[in-house]
């Protein structure tokens, strides 16, 4: 039996282009927490901006945020992975070296050293409020994940990058996104952090993704389903592909 559903977020569950779920969406959302199933967003993106996708406390749903290192139940903290202090100083330290920014998150606040006001702006339109600190070593929490601005900069082909992978997991977020969590965190250990703790071992997953990030989660993932218009990489490693992981829903529930 399926008992736990999880999706990431955008251009998967949230269709390219749209800033809200649609109304359909949350219905089935709905319709299959009653039938006692779970139900899971994992996304890159923060606690912060997920919980606006879903408002209403009915909806008891596993928000698994920042590419893994943070789950969210019932509107409380289930589990976290931090990056280590020393590490997370070390890094941002060699992020500004390279000339590169980036953005620190925190449980419930995105932190950032940059000076540059035009990243600034985009952050603030993009993500909301965010706090401006002036020393990584100032950082007042600690970082779950660091992600690094690429947009027109071949960041990858970059030694240091290489380097960094070595002692942190990396992961694309999007386009213009290089995430950086703990190593180890992922979606995937996020999703076996549930699975241990919530499902017996006759019960299964179904997981729906479209880029980089959802490999490993996919990969754990009893049943997985690409989007048609996803990576390479994540169609070539699941069972299927979609469009619509809604219907997807829909037809093994019955709805």
């Amino acid at each position: 039996m399926i008992k736990l559903v999880v999706s990431d977020l955008d251009k998967t569950l949230l269709p390219n282009g749209m800033d809200a779920l649609e109304e359909h969406t949350l219905q089935v959302i709905k319709m299959i927490l009653t039938k006692n199933i779970y139900f899971a967003i994992a996304s890159g993106r923060s606690y912060k901006e997920l919980k606006q996708f879903i408002q209403k406390k009915a909806y008891s749903i596993f928000f698994v945020c920042e590419s893994g290192a943070l789950i969210i139940y019932h509107g409380t903290i289930w589990n976290k992975h931090s990056i280590e202090k020393n590490k997370t100083i070390t890094f941002v330290n060699k992020i500004e070296e390279k000339g590169y920014d980036c953005l620190i998150s925190g449980v419930h606040t995105l932190y950032t050293t940059s000076n540059n006001h035009l990243y600034l702006d985009y952050l603030n339109k993009t993500k909301g409020s965010i706090v401006k600190i002036k020393d990584i070593k100032n950082l007042p929490e600690e970082a779950l994940k660091i992600s690094v601005f690429q947009k027109n900069k071949p960041i990858m082909k970059e030694a240091w990058i290489e380097e960094s992978s070595n002692t942190l997991h990396l992961s694309y977020y999007g386009e213009e996104w290089v995430d950086f969590t703990e190593k180890g965190v992922h979606k995937g250990s996020a999703l076996e952090k549930i699975k241990e703790s919530f499902l017996e071992k006759d019960e299964n997953i179904v997981a729906f993704g479209d880029h980089d990030n959802d490999m490993e989660m996919l990969l754990m993932a009893d049943y997985s389903y690409a989007m048609k218009n996803g990576s390479e990489k994540i169609i070539k490693v699941c069972n299927e592909t979609t469009e619509n992981p809604i219907k997807i829903i829909e037809k093994i529930y019955k709805l």
